[in-house]
């Protein structure tokens, strides 16, 4: 019974709709993935950005969420196609209207603490996936990006794939719009969403071509840990860090800091919950690809 009912749980995992749900930029975050630390009470601190306004400040508390992930497995067997989207939320929205902060998803993808390439929003002009600067990226001190020859980069329609909308348009029913209290200053103290979608391919590609030790073969079920991050520039970490309050120049690692996530696969779920063994492992397997052959 106890088997039975292990296995059960175990393909409700594996097959939970929001790993296959169509992204939307604008759609409710509960239909998105809460990213969470290694503490899962940690929260980003309110006005700890190092420079910059309210649109440098994440913000969160352990129960409205400061950054998200989402993916699109595009309804196909295909195990590296679909999109990827990521949603930070952030104090408000600075005088004139419009993003003009530089959003930095850090991507981890083999579990060793150092940040292999990232996931940005430029201001509104951009989205793409960039490479980690030539230091050793292990603390906020040590990691750069090169905007250079990026993996891959969309400067056209960007709208399509990038939203920054205010949480109440998103999350009406949220307890709390404005989490650091702000007001004045001519700027929207509202808090407002960063979201922003990637072709998961182009991900994949991204991370198979660096050669990372341990990973082959990068697809959806493979684990990611991320640091959050904003700028006011294009090549460095330099306003505020997700779950760490101040510390941008810190050389204290990635991990001691907390500042790296738990892992999650890349389709957005937890890496880490126990494996069912023996009969209920083989089953699960089964029932899982016979689940993909018949989608």
């Amino acid at each position: 019974m106890r088997t039975s009912l292990y296995l059960c749980g175990a393909l409700l995992y594996h097959c939970a709709p929001t790993a296959s749900a169509a992204l939307s930029l604008t759609g409710p975050s509960t239909g998105w993935i809460a990213v969470q630390y290694a503490n899962p009470n940690l929260a980003d601190p309110s006005n700890d950005q190092q420079t910059g306004g309210i649109e440098g400040d994440i913000v969160g508390n352990a129960s409205l969420p400061s950054f998200y992930t989402a993916f699109d497995n595009a309804g196909t067997p295909s195990l590296t196609d679909g999109s990827i989207g990521f949603r930070v939320r952030l104090a408000g929205d600075a005088s004139p209207a419009g993003l003009k902060t530089v959003i930095w998803i850090g991507i981890d993808a083999n579990a060793d603490g150092k940040i292999d390439l990232f996931a940005g929003a430029i201001e509104d002009s951009k989205i793409g996936l960039y490479r980690a600067g030539t230091g050793q990226n292990i603390s906020p001190s040590t990691t750069s990006i090169s905007t250079t020859n990026p993996y891959y980069e969309q400067t056209t329609n960007v709208s399509a794939s990038l939203s920054f909308t205010p949480v109440s348009t998103i999350d009406s029913s949220a307890s709390n719009f404005n989490i650091d209290g702000g007001s004045g200053g001519g700027a929207n103290h509202a808090d407002h969403f960063v979201t922003f979608v990637i072709p998961f391919s182009s991900l994949v590609s991204a991370i198979n071509s660096i050669g990372l030790a341990g990973v082959t073969n990068f697809n959806e079920n493979s684990g990611l840990r991320y640091v959050v991050a904003t700028s006011n520039q294009a090549n460095s970490l330099n306003m505020d860090l997700n779950g760490i309050s101040g510390g941008v120049n810190s050389s204290s690692t990635w991990t001691s800091l907390g500042g790296l996530t738990t892992s999650y696969s890349s389709s957005g779920l937890p890496d880490s919950i126990p494996e069912p063994s023996g009969l209920a492992l083989s089953a699960a397997a089964l029932s899982l690809a016979f689940f993909r052959r018949k989608r």
